[in-house]
């Protein structure tokens, strides 16, 4: 329980099927940080967009002479418009998908998963940057697992290698374990 952040009362509410007062306040808050980021990216997008359009205006006009009337003449406004309904499209793309993703995420619908314990522990490399990975996989027979990643090995240490547990989650790019209850009592 002190891994994973969770208490009784919050196995409990999620064993029901919701979050708990203190888990509900946890997932808004990273839900909010969620909007944050997203906003901060559509921020970015749009000055990015100024920039390419402003930078690429002055090379036109450089290209054209420094004559407005030739360069407004040249065919350059089709390519315009579409270098500015492209990058609003992206624009548009995104925020829409990070507004539902945080929407999905801030709901809190909670799973469960049960299975065989297998901890994976040791360096990766990613995108050739050797990265700690502290994995959970739960073994759901011989072809079937369920994996959750954690930040560090205290979070790990709950859980016992060859063990059936549940674990409660919530369904996101990668899932995020609320809380966890041990099937085989010895």
């Amino acid at each position: 329980m002190y891994t994973l952040q969770f208490d009784a009362a919050d196995l409990a509410c999620n064993q029901q099927g919701y979050l708990s007062d203190r888990q509900r306040q946890r997932v808004e808050a990273e839900a909010a940080a969620m909007r944050r980021q997203a906003r901060q990216m559509l921020w970015f997008l749009a000055g990015f967009g100024v920039f390419v359009l402003v930078i690429g205006g002055i090379i036109e006009f450089l290209n054209a002479g420094g004559d407005l009337e030739r360069l407004l003449s040249s065919g350059i406004l089709p390519g315009l418009a579409v270098v500015v309904l492209l990058l609003s499209f992206i624009g548009v793309v995104s925020a829409l998908y990070s507004r539902s993703s945080a929407r999905r995420y801030s709901r809190g619908s909670i799973r469960a998963v049960e299975g065989v314990a297998r901890l994976v522990t040791g360096e990766v490399y990613v995108r050739s940057m050797r990265v700690q990975q502290y994995n959970l996989e739960l073994r759901q027979g011989s072809f079937r697992k369920f994996t959750f990643r954690f930040q560090n090995a205290e979070s790990l240490a709950y859980f016992k290698e060859g063990r059936r547990y549940r674990v409660y989650y919530l369904p996101y790019v990668i899932p995020q374990a609320l809380s966890a209850e041990r099937l085989d009592v010895d």
